[in-house]
């Protein structure tokens, strides 16, 4: 799939396409697990991801190809914002390569998306303190609220599947007794007639 989506790559003229490669899964890595893994594995501060957010935001926006975040494409979205707000925010950075393994993507795939992504900015990712402010205050939101009630988000989605796995039982229970109701009326009906 990487391969085929590498060689789409080659005659590219959009850059939805870039981000959306059309035979692509979406990764069975959930978003915050990717956005974690970029974190751990590039030791990159907090202001990378809240900067590489407000990229993805304006980016959205401005891009005359109308790329729109779906499931298909905002992986990728992520780790070519992320490798761009870490070079353009941090003295030190790591190299394409080292991002698009962290990634999961090629070489080629990242060097593409990130084209795509400067031309489609602009090159412009100067933020003024008070958009990083407005980014920042959200996702320090967020992560607060899942550090302190992750475990009880996962308990209440468990809870939540068992109570609809009971509804649906007691849902076929109700069906079985109507239709042993409706073959007992329908013997009595037949035993009256006769």
């Amino acid at each position: 799939s990487t391969a085929r989506c590498a060689n789409q790559l080659s005659g590219v003229t959009s850059a939805s396409s870039v981000f959306d490669c059309s035979d692509s899964k979406v990764p069975a890595i959930t978003l915050s697990q990717y956005i974690d893994r970029f974190l751990q594995y590039t030791q990159a501060p907090k202001e990378v991801l809240v900067a590489a957010v407000a990229y993805i935001d304006r980016f959205t926006q401005v891009n005359p190809d109308g790329v729109r975040l779906a499931a298909s494409n905002v992986h990728r979205l992520i780790a070519t914002a992320f490798a761009v707000s870490s070079k353009f925010n941090c003295d030190q950075y790591n190299s394409n390569r080292y991002y698009a393994r962290v990634a999961g993507v090629s070489l080629a795939e990242l060097n593409a998306m990130e084209r795509a992504f400067l031309r489609g900015m602009d090159y412009r990712f100067a933020l003024a303190p008070e958009q990083y402010a407005a980014y920042a205050q959200p996702i320090e939101f967020l992560a607060a609220v899942v550090e302190l009630y992750g475990d009880l988000v996962e308990f209440l989605a468990d809870l939540v599947g068992y109570l609809r796995a009971q509804w649906l039982v007691q849902q076929r229970q109700q069906e079985l007794l109507q239709r042993q109701h409706a073959r007992h009326y329908h013997r009595r009906s037949l035993s009256l007639i006769a």
